[in-house]
């Protein structure tokens, strides 16, 4: 199985960080679902770009809205810039 955050990798981190909270990894890893975040992204891992972005964003159940207005607006090459209104920003 892929994973984004390895038990092991969680542990030696918070052993560096924070010697108190080392012992409770694997609560932790539940609890700010890095668990889930691994299975997620490990369900996606050998898929194409196209398929993986779309398998996250199902498994997570985000979708996107975008009008047709504004989608002519996006350059077909270049950089762009995207605000996104979603209440904690980590899909970005």
């Amino acid at each position: 199985m892929e994973q984004l955050i390895a038990k092991q990798d969680f542990q030696q981190f918070l052993q560096t960080e924070n010697k108190t909270l080392a012992p409770f990894s694997s609560f932790l890893m539940q609890f700010l679902k890095l668990n889930k975040m691994n299975e997620v992204y490990s369900a996606a891992f050998d898929k194409n770009h196209d398929d993986f972005i779309e398998n996250i964003l199902k498994s997570l159940n985000i979708s996107i809205q975008i009008s047709a207005k504004d989608l002519e607006k996006i350059p077909l090459t270049g950089s762009f810039i995207t605000i996104s209104n979603h209440p904690f920003g980590g899909i970005d």
